[in-house]
């Protein structure tokens, strides 16, 4: 059945819906690595030797924000000679190999073209393009893909397609992955090099003498919210329940924000109440928590939006019984190691 467009999805209009989907909140951390790779993108121009950062995070810290936030800062332009593309974002594919980023970086930069061509003819054209759409910066995301593949042989092409790449365009690259993305760097010295900033993004901490990261977030959150809370989400009260239902992370604090929301829009409802999150809470985040372990709430005896939770509660251990940590073995030395080698096959 054909639906129109002022059609509603779960009962709400299709703007309100949108407009959940779509929040997205740029707190401090946010805010100033986007700043950072503003200044590699102005202190790159003209130079032999492009600035390049590499930013590293778990997932749920807020990575692909940061990449989706930078690029529609600078959006692409049509001109009367072309069309003008300041930043190019593409995201890495699965299976990553050196065919599937030249493709993508091809599709976002608008090569009708991009499938077609062997490696090095893609690269020459990409290189053209990048020159021809003026681009400025070149983000990469999920770069860790390239570690999953588990080949030498894919780390050391990658990395000198990448030296190569910055060499012949002197256009600046930012990597964005998980931590493991390092080894990318490590399998070429003079990529190494060129990456001179290595940014790691956090969770938001707190509590905190120095940082009042999380409770800005909070207020930001507040301050843009769809439908009203009927709570201080910054109060002594509900700071620790909020940072227990997610340990800092932006990802499990933003899906609490938009699904909560969403529900009580679809309730009709005027105002989010306490009780509203703590049932989100349990039907949603404790069980995504079971198959990611940056979501983990298991800990927890109590839900942190129900009523008698109190901070002391985040802190208890868990009421079934634990084995007690095995105690981990000294490493060997090279000498112990070499005597234990000679036994086996003695």
């Amino acid at each position: 059945m054909k639906t129109s467009r002022n059609s509603t999805r779960d009962g709400l209009k299709p703007d309100a819906y949108t407009a959940m989907q779509q929040l997205v909140i740029e707190h401090p951390q946010i805010k100033r690595t986007i700043a950072r790779i503003d200044e590699y993108k102005e202190a790159s121009k003209g130079s032999r030797e492009p600035n390049c950062m590499l930013i590293l995070g778990r997932p749920g810290v807020g990575k692909t924000t940061i990449k989706d936030l930078y690029t529609a800062k600078y959006a692409i332009e049509k001109t009367d000679t072309g069309t003008k593309v300041p930043v190019l974002s593409a995201t890495i594919p699965v299976p990553a190999t050196m065919m599937t980023l030249v493709t993508a970086l091809l599709t976002k930069i608008g090569d009708p073209l991009a499938v077609k061509g062997t490696l090095h003819q893609k690269t020459l054209r990409l290189y053209r393009l990048l020159k021809e759409c003026e681009t400025e910066m070149i983000l990469l995301d999920e770069f860790h893909h390239f570690i999953d593949c588990d080949s030498e042989k894919i780390l050391n092409s990658v990395s000198n397609w990448l030296k190569n790449l910055i060499s012949e365009t002197k256009v600046p690259v930012t990597l964005i992955g998980l931590p493991k993305s390092l080894r990318v760097l490590f399998a070429n010295s003079q990529l190494e090099r060129r990456f001179s900033d290595i940014l790691h993004i956090s969770p938001i901490k707190y509590p905190s003498a120095n940082n009042k990261d999380f409770k800005h977030l909070l207020k930001i959150i507040q301050e843009h919210a769809i439908l009203k809370f009927d709570m201080d989400l910054t109060s002594e009260d509900m700071l620790p329940r909020m940072y227990a239902a997610t340990n800092g992370y932006l990802s499990p604090l933003m899906l609490l924000v938009r699904m909560v929301t969403f529900s009580c829009k679809k309730q009709g409802k005027k105002t989010i109440e306490l009780k509203d999150m703590a049932e989100f809470h349990h039907r949603k985040i404790s069980a995504m928590s079971k198959g990611n372990p940056n979501l983990r709430t298991s800990r927890y005896e109590k839900n942190p939006f129900s009523l008698d939770w109190t901070p002391a509660d985040a802190v208890k251990p868990s009421s079934k019984s634990q084995k007690p940590a095995a105690k981990r073995k000294p490493p060997m030395s090279k000498a112990e190691a070499s005597r234990e080698i000679r036994e086996i096959y003695s």
